[in-house]
């Protein structure tokens, strides 16, 4: 993954010059953002594991159809019992998911 970055850097670094010299700014910019983009994604592959063997599917949570609603991501407890139910907490925040938000479920 190394080179691959290495040569998306590269790129970077010639999009940059290009931009500092007003050639195809608006365009050359755009470009930047792609790769910017690029570099991103590649470090969520790294942090999080996300190839195609790891990932058994990707699910886009559906239209909600009032703009207050929101999913809720909740352990239940091994019960039926709603009272037993706990919503899922990160650093003391509830998940909250919205509509198009994805879901990685991995294998």
């Amino acid at each position: 993954m190394d080179k691959i970055k290495d040569c998306i850097i590269s790129e970077l670094n010639e999009v940059e010059k290009y931009i500092k010299q007003n050639v195809e700014k608006v365009s050359n910019i755009s470009r930047k953002n792609e790769l910017l983009d690029m570099l991103y994604l590649i470090d969520l592959y790294e942090k999080y594991n996300l190839k195609r063997k790891n990932i058994e599917s990707i699910i886009t949570l559906p239209n909600i159809y009032t703009s207050a609603a929101e999913y809720r991501v909740i352990d239940d407890c091994e019960s039926e019992n709603r009272q037993c139910w706990q919503e899922i907490e990160i650093n003391g925040t509830p998940i909250r998911l919205h509509s198009a938000d994805l879901i990685f479920k991995m294998k």
